[in-house]
């Protein structure tokens, strides 16, 4: 049976607040198809296709929302999930968008690089999270660091309560280490260099300058 459901068992208060947060990030509602998608995590995604992009969003966030319909928290927490996602259509990509999309099968079909690719690719990973987390800080919440950090325990607590992993993986840091990140950090140079140092990769000053100047365009 397939995991996806139609969309019309997103209920339209929920729509509603998906368009909003496309149009606050410039985008046009109409080239976004949104579906529920079976799971029992507070996840969201996007899958970018040639005429039109999917966001998928797990039955859970939806049981959640309607089961919270006055819970600042929960639905906080559901926008900075979906601007993270939004974040990550920016993500860097060094070696150009057909290794990014061979990346993004790769995902969703459960492949694992990681026998193919150096560290670096752990690396690009977590970058690209840190930078999610920061894009939905900046436009979820105006750059107010105490709301993400709630925001992200409330997750973390979910995901406890799932029994799911907290810890460190190959392509994501854990939530501690994130919320480490939007603590302790900007999103710079120096967080960048950490991150390096965190999954021991060895980065130069170049691909650092390439990161940044990739991404500056997007904290407008």
């Amino acid at each position: 049976m397939s995991k996806f459901k139609n969309s019309c068992f997103i209920p339209s208060n929920i729509l509603r607040e998906i368009d909003f947060m496309l149009i606050r990030s410039g985008v046009n509602p109409s080239k976004y198809i949104k579906i529920v998608i079976k799971g029992r995590t507070l996840n969201a995604g996007i899958i970018n296709f040639p005429m039109k992009k999917v966001i998928c969003i797990t039955q859970e966030w939806i049981d959640m929302l309607q089961n919270n319909p006055n819970n600042n928290l929960v639905w906080n927490a559901f926008s900075g999930t979906i601007y993270h996602e939004l974040g990550h259509q920016k993500d860097y990509m060094p070696n150009g968008l057909l290794h990014k999309i061979l990346i993004t099968i790769c995902n969703f079909f459960g492949i694992c690089l990681r026998n193919y690719h150096s560290n670096q690719l752990q690396f690009l990973y977590w970058v690209w999270e840190a930078h999610a987390d920061f894009y939905s800080c900046e436009h979820a919440f105006k750059g107010d660091r105490c709301m993400s950090r709630k925001t992200m325990l409330f997750k973390l607590d979910e995901r406890k309560k799932r029994l799911k992993s907290i810890e460190d993986t190959y392509d994501h840091p854990s939530w501690m280490r994130r919320i480490s990140y939007i603590e302790k950090f900007n999103f710079d140079e120096q967080l960048i260099t950490k991150i390096a140092m965190d999954v021991s990769y060895p980065v130069s000053y170049v691909e650092v300058q390439n990161i940044i100047l990739h991404y500056e365009t997007y904290f407008d």
